[in-house]
This record gives structure tokens, sequence and C-alpha cells, in this order.
């Protein structure tokens, strides 16, 4: 245990520390996890809004938050049969793994299956907590909870595969995705599509295409790729800064990274900041076969619904169903 000591901590100190958070959570060890936090750690439940119907939703902060959250997600959801970990990528004080599950809402009996994206941030001084980002499919998670009907599909990410003698390797893998963005902030459609794979899939946010939020949804092949990049040209989007920082490599095919970006939308006006994560999958042939995207969506939708009216506050009965 660190405590309150100045031990800084090895990248090895914060896969061991998430492993402990993980097991103590599936133990249901609700006293030992909060040793391991900071008093003023802050975690985000996948959406920045709060939402009656789905109480591990929104910013959490403290010890007291973090159980609130916790506790929510355990009360009103049934992981079975579990939850899987994979894809763990640690950058000094910094974890990131993907979360393949399961799950069926105790209110509504749905089930759903998908992957979220965890990011943990650990204290290198003291090896406690700080910050706890979770990355998901919030339109599925609200459809699930909804009362209406209406079928739910599966879109879970397969683990990537691990690199086998002649794949390209972790660096070239980063040099793609790099590449690949370079292309992108010059405006280089020719340039991007060579790097994509003829049958390339893109998920920009979730699953489920908007009216409102042109990047939203599903998106095959090439044309798909030039018609998510329109929902980002700058008629719709004004990138007033943006960084792209910590980039990790799985393996081989697999890039993870953060986006830290200040985003003005053409349409209304409204500004934010946002972090959202990217993952990049690449074939043998270092040809890009999968880009996704995780992000705060609920905060971006309100930001690009018109004439300044973001979606209604929702009531217990209808959050879900937004």
């Amino acid at each position: 245990m660190f405590g309150k000591s100045t031990k800084t901590m090895t990248p090895g100190d914060s896969l061991a520390r998430t492993a402990e958070m993980t097991a103590m959570w599936k133990s249901g060890n609700m006293d030992a996890m909060k040793l391991m936090l900071a008093d003023d750690v802050v975690c985000v439940g996948a959406s920045s809004d709060r939402c009656a119907d789905i109480p591990f939703f929104g910013v959490f902060t403290g010890k007291s938050g973090f159980e609130e959250m916790l506790t929510g997600m355990m009360t009103t959801v049934d992981f079975a049969p579990g939850i899987d970990f994979s894809d763990h990528v640690v950058d000094g004080n910094v974890v990131t793994r993907a979360a393949h599950f399961e799950m069926t809402v105790k209110a509504t009996g749905k089930k759903i299956k998908g992957t979220e994206m965890q990011r943990f941030e650990w204290d290198a001084r003291t090896g406690l907590l700080a910050r706890m980002l979770v990355f998901a499919d919030t339109d599925k998670v609200k459809e699930a909870f909804s009362h209406s009907t209406g079928g739910i599909t599966s879109h879970r990410i397969t683990p990537a595969p691990v690199a086998k003698p002649g794949m390209r390797s972790p660096a070239d893998a980063i040099a793609a995705a790099a590449e690949l963005t370079g292309f992108w902030k010059i405006g280089n459609m020719e340039g991007m599509l060579d790097l994509c794979a003829e049958d390339i899939i893109c998920v920009g946010q979730h699953d489920k295409a908007s009216s409102v939020v042109p990047f939203f949804g599903d998106f095959h092949g090439h044309s798909g790729w030039k018609e998510m990049m329109a929902g980002f040209g700058p008629d719709v989007v004004e990138f007033k800064t943006i960084d792209f920082t910590e980039h990790v490599a799985v393996n081989s095919t697999t890039v993870l990274r953060m986006v830290h970006a200040e985003m003005r939308f053409v349409q209304t006006g409204a500004t934010i900041t946002n972090t959202e994560m990217h993952r990049f999958d690449f074939n043998e042939a270092g040809k890009c076969t999968r880009f996704q995207l995780y992000s705060d969506s609920d905060k971006i939708l309100k930001a690009m619904t018109p004439h300044g009216e973001p979606p209604k506050k929702a009531k217990a009965s209808d959050c879900s169903a937004q």
C-alpha cells in the first residue's frame, strides 16, 4: 500500500493498483476500494449529465461520489456472465483498458453487449486514484434503461489479435495513426483513404445515427469514411484547439490515444471543451480496418441542438428514452 508515502509509481505499480481495485470491485468490497481513492477523486460515468433513471451517469466527486456511482450501477444492472478486461495499456501512472460486458437492466429486463474504455489516473506520489473516466455508448445504455419497446443491437469490439511475425511493429502502428491524423489536419482525403482498408468500419461515438450530429453512427467503407469526416468539416465544427496525446500501442495492430479539444459548433455557436479516446485497428498490410471514437456524446448532442434548446431535462420516466 502506498498510503501517504512519497514513493513514485512505476508502470508496474499503476497496473497492479488497477488490478487490485478491480478485484475489490468484483468482490463487492467498497471499504477496501475507498482506501485506494484520493479524497478529491473525480469519476465521470460515461456522460457528464446526471440522469434520474441511470444513477451511474454523471460526474461524481470524492469518496462518497465514487460509492454513489458504483452503488447506482450495482443496484440497477446485473452483469452476467461477467466482464472481460483486455488491452491494458500503461503510460506512467495512467492505465487504459477495454471492458467487454454483457448486462441486464433489472428494471426493464433488457440485455445488451458492449465495450467501454476505462481510464485510471493514479496520483504518482500517493498511489491513490485521482481520476477515473468511462467512455461508453451512452445511447445504447439509455435504450436499455428505457421501458419503451425496441430491439437493442450488440456492438462489441473484438479485442485486437496478438501480433504475429510479419505484422507491423507497435511503432509502425503509432506512426500510421499519426500519418492518418496528419492527412486529416490538412484535409487530404486521398491520403486518408490510401491508409484505410476498403471495408473499414468507423463508429462515431455510438452506433446510432443522429439527425443532429452528423458524425454519430456506424460508417462503412471509403464512402462511410468520407461521410463521417464531412461531419467534422469546417462548416460543422471549428476546432479552436486540438491536442493528440498519449499514443499507446496495445500491440502491433491497435493504437489508443487521448484527444483534448475545444470545439465550436457552427450551427449553434456553442463551444465546449471535450476529452475523447480514439482507437485504431490496423491489418497486417498496415491499413486501418476500424476507427472508433469514445466521448461524452450527451455533451456534444446538447451543444449541437439547434436554437439553443438542449434536450429537455429528463424525468425519471423518460430519461433513458432520449
